[in-house]
């Protein structure tokens, strides 16, 4: 069984983790765009989490009268947007990152709304596929900053951040 090694400051387990992820907090806090992108972040996903997967079983049921069936049709729509959203922003390059990235919520906003105003299964499919387009657009350019405006040694924990507000 191996043995846990202590790390230079002779931290170890919980203590060596949360000493990390305060390390992190302070780069992303140091970053003033890294810091709101990560904020933005935080809410746009407890939001989704909450609306769409716990939403769209509602919306399937109560309001389309559908099924299992109409949810998977919401589902397959949103992950049709988001691989043509990876598609259509990996081959560009973007100026303007952040831009960018927070005019992804714009669009992941507006498809929230076509989602919670839709009354048939193609328009709460389209509100699914605009939605799912902000995802990528706001995420490649925060990882493209991510990997350039940090040192290597520090990449890491600011990407393990970056998951830990992410869930």
């Amino acid at each position: 069984v191996p043995t846990p090694r202590a790390r230079r400051d002779g931290a170890r387990g919980v203590r060596a983790l949360l000493h990390d992820v305060a390390e992190a907090a302070g780069l992303v806090r140091a970053h003033r765009e890294v810091a709101w992108a990560f904020g933005a972040l935080f809410v746009v996903n407890a939001t989704w989490c909450a609306g769409f997967y716990v939403g769209s079983v509602f919306l399937a049921r109560r309001v389309l009268g559908g099924g299992v069936d109409a949810f998977a049709f919401i589902l397959v729509a949103d992950g049709d947007g988001n691989v043509a959203s990876n598609l259509a922003v990996s081959s560009v390059y973007i100026r303007r990152k952040w831009t960018a990235c927070f005019s992804a919520k714009l669009g992941l906003a507006s498809g929230f709304l076509l989602l919670a105003a839709a009354r048939s299964l193609p328009v709460a499919m389209l509100g699914a596929a605009v939605a799912a387009v902000g995802g990528p657009l706001g995420e490649l350019p925060l990882v493209a900053t991510l990997q350039s405006d940090f040192g290597t040694d520090q990449t890491g924990r600011v990407f393990s951040l970056r998951m830990i507000v992410e869930q």
